[in-house]
């Protein structure tokens, strides 16, 4: 029998709901809310951490990846019952990639009622290890399906699996990146990941568009009470909201946290032997302010860790972006990297001060998620005070509708030879829609405006593109060997700006 914490003990006799999976009691129905679980989250927070993940039976530990596949859970099986409408619910089995039991509540009534886990849940496969396995093994995270595609067909909508990690999709869309619901210390050496202990899904009406869920969220660090409001569609929309309580001082928090992957693209064509051009499932950050100024920075593959920070207290919107949507830029059958959704976070209320950060890791292969952004608070998050953040997600199909202006449509980056102490570079940016078919009739009439630090400007030149139906500048730029710069450009016509500002960050 797995081993007890004593706080673990104590909240059972107690007869309180801290989920503890791995316990053959099935407690009985408890009244549920989201204040209550935000107390409780905030009375986990003033206990020690509970580092204990209960080992898993030796032969569903010593599974092989192709193994662990094969465990599915049985369709069949209604946790939400006839009143769940549209929505199913399934879970995930644990296994050596995801070890950490999680406890999962149905919602009826305002009463939570406890899953227990039962391996006839299950559908194991060749594994044939369903008769050696204990009844009190838990569970490893959980699955919503919902029509998205076509009526008769019960599509995969979202999934919570692995620390605090959730993916969601809209229609015809493909799974790419990822969203985290909070990251610690990220970038750095080590970082941390909070984890959810428990899942508390509300059975929709039967005419119900939506389905929400509530997660009790923990780490060393950190104890927190989530609520996610999904609304499927064309563009699938989260609505999230977050009671966070430290056990210490949080210098460097993570809020909205997106994961996702670049190998290569055509601002960084590190793959020569490799049939497809661009391998990613994010090609670039684009960050709304307030002031109306829109930001685009391409996303690369750094040979060494980089750390890119977009400060301002005035954030109306951010995402990590799939912008290049043609087959015929990837050329992959099997991966459709065309369809990866783009996620796009906008803030309810008042952030506070802070800053937008984007950490780029190196990738040596397409497995590796190597790129994060989030925000960050100015001020450290203190020891019990409650932090309060909603925000809402949306997993876009495309996204020329948010601005206006014109975007960035390509990014070349060519080396020019070296000036003595000095490295030098070109940069080609095509710029489309927005109202740039009508200005690249007449391009004379359109300057870029280039700026940076640590860089030296040699030149800047715009022309039309008919190809792109809009205009191509071209920046010269050279900074010192070994050096790190930054540089901007946008296209103006006059006093009017035509065009989100392109980014980037120069890495030796």
């Amino acid at each position: 029998m797995q081993k007890v914490s004593r706080r673990a003990a104590l909240a059972i006799l107690a007869g309180a709901s801290l989920p503890q999976p791995g316990f053959a009691r099935i407690p009985p129905p408890e009244p549920f809310s989201f204040s209550d679980l935000s107390l409780r989250a905030r009375q986990l927070a003033q206990d020690p951490f509970d580092a204990q993940v209960p080992p898993l039976p030796d032969r569903l530990a010593q599974l092989s990846y192709d193994e662990t596949r094969e465990i599915r859970f049985r369709r069949d099986h209604r946790l939400l019952g006839e009143a769940g409408g549209s929505f199913r619910l399934e879970l995930f089995h644990r296994g050596p990639l995801a070890q950490r039991p999680v406890a999962i509540h149905i919602l009826r009534d305002e009463m939570a009622e406890a899953v227990p886990y039962e391996s006839e849940l299950f559908d194991y496969g060749r594994t044939q290890i369903s008769n050696h396995l204990p009844d009190d093994l838990g569970f490893a995270g959980l699955r919503l399906l919902y029509p998205l595609n076509r009526s008769d067909v019960m599509d995969e909508l979202g999934v919570f699996l692995g620390a605090s990690y959730f993916r969601f999709l809209s229609r015809h869309q493909r799974y790419g990146l990822s969203a985290r619901t909070l990251a610690i210390n990220s970038g750095m050496n080590p970082e941390e990941f909070p984890f959810f202990r428990s899942f508390y899904v509300e059975e929709p009406k039967e005419a119900a568009n939506s389905i929400t869920l509530y997660a009790l969220l923990d780490s060393p660090s950190i104890a927190g009470a989530c609520r996610f409001t999904f609304a499927p569609g064309t563009a699938t929309a989260v609505d999230v909201d977050l009671d966070l309580y430290p056990r210490v001082r949080i210098e460097r928090l993570g809020l909205a946290p997106l994961t996702s992957m670049f190998y290569a693209g055509e601002a960084d064509r590190r793959v020569e032997d490799d049939f497809r051009a661009e391998v990613h499932d994010s090609d670039g950050l684009l960050v709304h302010m307030r002031s109306s100024e829109w930001l685009w920075r391409p996303l690369r593959n750094p040979q060494q860790a980089m750390l890119s920070s977009f400060g301002g207290d005035d954030l109306r919107g951010f995402g990590l972006i799939q912008r290049d949507r043609l087959w015929s830029r990837y050329s992959d059958i099997e991966a459709a990297y065309e369809a990866r959704p783009s996620y796009w976070v906008e803030p309810k209320g008042d952030w506070g001060k802070g800053r937008l950060e984007l950490v780029e890791l190196n990738a040596h292969e397409e497995t590796v998620d190597n790129i994060v952004a989030f925000w960050s608070p100015a001020e450290p998050l203190q020891p019990l005070n409650r932090s309060r953040f909603s925000y809402r997600m949306t997993s876009l199909p495309e996204v020329s509708h948010l601005q206006p202006g014109g975007q960035t449509a390509h990014t070349i980056v060519m080396s020019l030879p070296d000036e003595g102490v000095l490295a030098r570079r070109r940069y080609v940016i095509d710029f489309a829609a927005g109202d740039l078919a009508y200005w690249a009739k007449d391009p004379g009439r359109v300057e870029a405006v280039v700026s940076g630090h640590f860089v030296r400007i040699d030149g800047a030149s715009v022309r039309a593109n008919p190809h792109v139906q809009g205009l191509r500048a071209v920046v010269d730029v050279a900074v010192e060997r070994g050096q790190q710069g930054e540089l901007r450009a946008f296209l103006r016509a006059g006093p009017h700006a035509l065009t989100e500002t392109w980014t980037t960050l120069w890495a030796p």
